[in-house]
Formats: structure tokens, C-alpha cells, sequence
């Protein structure tokens, strides 16, 4: 099985990209037992840095360790992913509903600046990681740590929206917008018009991240 290698900084995000994109490829396919002595050889590189790509694909949900058994790429269906995106547009439309009647100006300036960050990302990881610290941001202004607890949850279930995301160039700008958008209805107190659009952007997710099935 040939790994394509990504370009990125370091030893850690190449070993992250080859593997996400082996996954997303069917090279390793979803229910399929991997070690990381095997991809280390495969990769060409040392444990470290591929046990530390693990550990970020398990956190993305690509990825999960079952204890006795080993460590698997994740299984998912198309059905799952439907109730998954459906418990996702009823909670993160509340969280950031909640997060607008929170948010004070340092608040909003700060979600600038990471959704600043998120539009430079070059990288697939970059996208991935800065995507969800943009979404947590928000979530965490909820005051709310069951919600975001909740959400946290589903966000792990359904790991090809990380894929459907970082290389879907259309819905990248897509997205971009649509972060735009919800930040604008944030800014402006208008806490009504931010769930509306945050219910559209994931609805709008859901459809890139079925795709990938």
C-alpha cells in the first residue's frame, strides 16, 4: 500500500495528512486493524511522530482505540451521520444563540482573529484544527458545559466532515462565508439570525460530509 505524504511542517502533521488521506482513499479502509509499527514502516518514519498523529486522528474521530483489540480506522454510515447532523443542528444553533447574548466586544474580536486564522490555513490539518477552534470558541461563550460537552460528542461523529472540509475547495470559501455570516449576526446582537445561520451552515456541512460516504 503506497501513503501519499502531504507538505506540511512537520514530521507529526505529514504522518496526520498521509493517513487522512489513506483513509478518505479507501487505502486503509474503515473497520481495518492498523499498528503503528505498520505505519511507521510505511510512512518511513520513527514511532514518535506517527503515535502523535494517531492521537489527533482519534481526537477527529478517524481513528479509535479499543482497549484488548487495537486500533481500527473508524466505521461510519450514511444514517449515522444523518442523526448525528441532526442532534448538530439542534444544539450548536442553541449554543451559539446563547453565545450571542454573552459575547462582549474582546469576545467578538477574538472570534476575528481565529476565524482570521482558519481563513489563512493552508494546510489540511491547519483547516481541520482551525475549524473546530473557531466552533468551540463560540461554544464555550454558551456558559453552557453540558452543551458543550454534547456537541463535542457529535462533533467526533462524524470525522469525514474534517475531509469533506479541507478538500472541498468550493465548500472551503463556502464555509468561509457562511463564518462570516454567523460572526456578523454575533457582532450585531442578533442572536436569532446567528442560529439561523449556524442551523444552515451545518445543514450546508452535512451535505459535503455525506458526500464522502
Amino acid at each position: 500500500m503506497h501513503l501519499l505524504k502531504a507538505h506540511t511542517a512537520t514530521k507529526s502533521e505529514v504522518a496526520y495528512e498521509s493517513i487522512r488521506r489513506a483513509i478518505q482513499q479507501g487505502q486503509l479502509a474503515q473497520g481495518q486493524k492498523v499498528t503503528l509499527k505498520e505505519l511507521s514502516e510505511l510512512l518511513g518514519m520513527s514511532l514518535t511522530p506517527v503515535r502523535e498523529a494517531l492521537k489527533e486522528l482519534e481526537a477527529h474521530g478517524l481513528i479509535v482505540h479499543e482497549p484488548n483489540r487495537g486500533t481500527f480506522v473508524a466505521e461510519y454510515t450514511r444514517e449515522r451521520a444523518g442523526r448525528v447532523y441532526r442532534l448538530r443542528k439542534v444544539l450548536e444553533p442553541l449554543a451559539v444563540e446563547l453565545a450571542t447574548a454573552n459575547a462582549h466586544e474582546e469576545d467578538i474580536a477574538r472570534l476575528r482573529d481565529l476565524l482570521r486564522d482558519l481563513d489563512a490555513a493552508d494546510t489540511a490539518q491547519a483547516v481541520s484544527h482551525g475549524n473546530e477552534a473557531w466552533h468551540r470558541a463560540i461554544y464555550a461563550l454558551s456558559g453552557d458545559p453540558l452543551l458543550q460537552d454534547f456537541i463535542g460528542k457529535l462533533w467526533a461523529g462524524v470525522p469525514f466532515q474534517a475531509i469533506s472540509l479541507s478538500d472541498n475547495l468550493v465548500r472551503v470559501r463556502e464555509s468561509s462565508a457562511e463564518h462570516h455570516g454567523i460572526l456578523e449576526a454575533m457582532a450585531n446582537g442578533d442572536a436569532s439570525a446567528a442560529a439561523d445561520r449556524m442551523r444552515q451552515h451545518i445543514a450546508n456541512g452535512e451535505r459535503a460530509a455525506v458526500a464522502q460516504f
